[in-house]
């Protein structure tokens, strides 16, 4: 089987993942809202990076409703950057910062795109190309 289709199929299995999570989602902008929203995932979307609130404002908001947060930033230098900085933050108001879907999606996408909200472009390219449901 080709390696992109592979690939596909994989993030398509990690997205999947994600939706049952029913965990709130930081990303950084509303261009990644939309692009998870295309993939169907309904979770409660918290941007970060637009947003005018000081991240600790965010965390205190968060920790008022969930004990777990997934963080989904994108996977460049910027990203990894706030990635940290809401880790931190996360935990000092006593929510579990979850990392591991951006973790998995850095290592397999690093080389073709590099945040979330390329994300759903470049799996619909695949499925056009290859004609996958």
């Amino acid at each position: 089987m080709n390696k992109e289709i592979e690939k596909a199929e994989r993030i398509q299995k990690l997205i999947k993942r994600l939706r049952n999570e029913k965990k709130v989602i930081l990303v950084e902008g509303k261009n990644d809202r939309k692009s998870l929203r295309n993939l169907e995932i309904d979770n409660e979307l918290i941007t970060v990076a637009e947003n005018a609130q000081p991240l600790s404002t965010i965390a205190e908001k968060i920790s008022r409703k969930h004990n777990e947060a997934i963080i989904l930033t994108d996977w460049d230098p910027h990203g990894d950057k706030l990635s940290k900085q809401l880790h931190k933050v996360l935990e000092r108001y006593g929510v579990t910062p979850n990392d591991i879907y951006r973790r998995r999606l850095k290592a397999m996408l690093l080389k073709e795109i590099n945040d979330v909200e390329s994300l759903y472009q470049f799996l619909n390219n695949i499925k056009k190309q290859y004609n996958l449901k």
